[in-house]
């Protein structure tokens, strides 16, 4: 079976996900990228649910558009009749109108992207000539009776929004500024919005809003024993208390089924470490004791972030949260559920309200600034690990030969006793294995990998970086240990794994090659992981590896010793030989 390129795995897979969630049934792939696309900008802009199929016009006749969203007070509407009740109850709207287009190209085309504004404009227009089909003209009306009511609009005028949603790379070169300026211009000149705003939305941020979906929740709880902080930049609202025991519990649990929702600690730099570790232990043996309501003088408590709340009654209802620091607390608490319930039991909390994504990386990083929680493990909160965590997902449920597992999340795989902990690549791994690989620093990553981390995201995790670069060289290393542990390769070279993979690089990869280049990498990178995901061609390529690695130790007149292996001239020898021998990538 021909393996396909990471991103489109990613996209699959993407798409496998929101058909099942959805019960969705679309033979058409481009429809349902579209439809999915359409759902998941849409779902970031509200808080309330929605019915999918009112949002989504893509057909014949759509004059360039696949959906439509008229936002009304941050809710979607579809009928007068809702925006009738919402003027009755609120006395004023704030509109917005949202429109997305989607296309799987793999690189942003200005033609589409002036069609797609050139739609937009269409709508606005007091007449819609020419064929249009029904979810449209549906959405057109709609809008028509908006601007016939618009002595209640707050502004006097709706914003609108057009998000462009592409699996390519979007490079921002002048000819696609150019088109957004140009269409964010024409719209303006209307004079029909209070706002016009042109987003375009890439394979990155693609991976981003499904990530941002994962973490679509809400929940209420009591607000007596919580008190509002002042304000502070960038953050809306903060609350410094504690929460009963149960309202952790109505929190933190699956809303269907009786089990924890991971979905809220996906933030949470460490998985669950087990109720045997020595900290998770101690709380077991607290919450089980006779005088349990000392609980929360023993315990840190939990940080809870979220993109929104409101006040209802007595109780406070939070949107799209995450339990940011208290894995290990909450997950206690709820396999001690039955014994818990209904007693006076309180956990410490802070609750910060906020959208600011450095807000809550700074959040992150000093709730767990007192705990045991490496360096390593704070990188997980970079984006473009999240990412590379997906593709590494995608890789792995798409049937790829040799399963590799990325561990961002400490104890994330690791408890699983069924997976090969070779299979298992945590972050220092990665860092390990793309240096050594891509870098030319082999001889730097065991005892120098402070100086590696210095590099980051310049040279390591940078967001214009292609994710397969990262997944090959890991890969490079799996089939290292496969054939040190078949005894396919001698032991003397296991202090000089990580120079295998430089050689590697220089023998499949062309000199100039780039990680940043979106175009060419993943092409490259998935020739040489069919190669590296063949027993016998990998095989008789680690031979050749080996030799060069002895024959540059025969140059320099040295042992292959751990000593050796730390230093740079080794490393510039093995380029040498590989020259002299003529192994150098040749191009095919």
């Amino acid at each position: 079976m021909a393996l396909k390129r990471g991103m489109d795995l990613v996209v699959d897979q993407f798409l496998q996900d929101y058909s099942r969630k959805r019960k969705i049934t679309e033979p058409n792939k481009p429809r349902l990228f579209a439809q999915c696309a359409v759902d998941t900008v849409v779902l970031r802009t509200v808080r309330n649910d929605y019915n999918a199929r009112d949002v989504f016009v893509d057909g014949q006749n759509d004059i360039g558009l696949d959906g439509i969203a008229i936002v009304v007070n941050n809710q979607i509407i579809s009928t007068i009749e809702e925006l009738e009740r919402i003027i009755s109850e609120d006395r004023v709207l704030d509109v917005r109108f949202v429109f997305v287009q989607a296309t799987m190209d793999r690189e942003f085309r200005a033609q589409k992207m002036d069609s797609f504004a050139m739609g937009v404009l269409r709508f606005f227009q007091n007449d819609l000539r020419g064929p249009v089909n029904d979810a449209v003209l549906h959405a057109f009306d709609l809008k028509q009776s908006i601007f016939e009511r618009s002595e209640w609009l707050r502004s006097g005028r709706p914003a609108v929004q057009l998000y462009y949603v592409s699996t390519g790379q979007w490079v921002g070169d002048e000819v696609l500024r150019g088109s957004i300026i140009s269409a964010e211009d024409l719209l303006e000149k209307t004079g029909l919005f209070s706002e016009v705003q042109f987003v375009p939305v890439d394979f990155r941020d693609f991976i981003d809003l499904k990530r941002n979906l994962q973490r679509r929740n809400m929940s209420e709880v009591h607000s007596y024993r919580l008190r509002e902080l002042p304000q502070t930049a960038g953050v809306a609202h903060a609350f410094l208390g504690a929460l009963l025991v149960d309202d952790l519990l109505n929190i933190i649990s699956h809303p269907m089924v009786d089990r924890i929702n991971r979905n809220v600690f996906i933030e949470n730099v460490r998985g669950f470490q087990g109720i045997n570790n020595p900290v998770n232990s101690g709380i077991n043996e607290t919450l089980n004791r006779d005088d349990a309501t000392i609980f929360p003088l023993l315990n840190n408590g939990i940080t809870i972030v979220c993109r929104d709340h409101e006040s209802a009654g007595p109780n406070l209802r939070i949107f799209d949260y995450q339990i940011v620091n208290g894995c290990q607390t909450s997950t206690v608490i709820f396999a001690n559920r039955k014994n818990l319930v209904g007693r006076d039991i309180l956990v410490p909390v802070k609750i910060v309200v906020t959208r600011d994504e450095r807000i809550i990386e700074n959040i992150i990083r000093a709730s767990n600034s007192q705990t045991t929680v490496s360096e390593e493990h704070i990188l997980s909160l970079l984006p473009f690990n999240r990412r590379l965590a997906e593709f590494y997902r995608a890789m792995v449920l798409n049937g790829t030969t040799e399963r590799i597992y990325y561990d961002i999340r400490e104890g994330e795989f690791s408890r699983q006793t069924r997976l090969d902990s070779d299979r298992i690549v945590h972050i220092r791994d990665q860092i390990q294995c793309f240096s050594s690989m891509f870098l030319a620093r082999p001889h730097d990553v065991i005892d120098r990998l402070r100086d590696l981390r210095d590099l980051i995201p310049l040279r390591i995790f940078n967001p214009d970086h292609a994710l397969e670069p990262y997944y090959t060289s890991a890969l490079a290393m799996l089939r290292f240990r496969l054939l040190r542990d078949a005894h396919e390769i001698d032991s003397i070279f296991e202090n000089f794994r990580f120079h295998f993979l430089y050689v590697l690089r220089l023998k499949l990869f062309p000199r100039d090659f780039s990680p940043s280049n979106w175009r060419h990498a993943p092409i490259l990178c998935h020739d040489v992981n069919r190669i590296l995901m063949d027993p016998e061609k990998s095989l008789a390529l680690y031979a050749e590896v080996g030799e060069i690695i002895r024959g540059a130790a025969n140059m320099l007149d040295v042992d292959l010793s751990r000593d050796v292996a730390l230093r740079k001239p080794f490393t510039e020898a093995i380029e040498e030989v590989l020259h002299s021998r003529g192994s150098v990538y040749r191009g095919k």
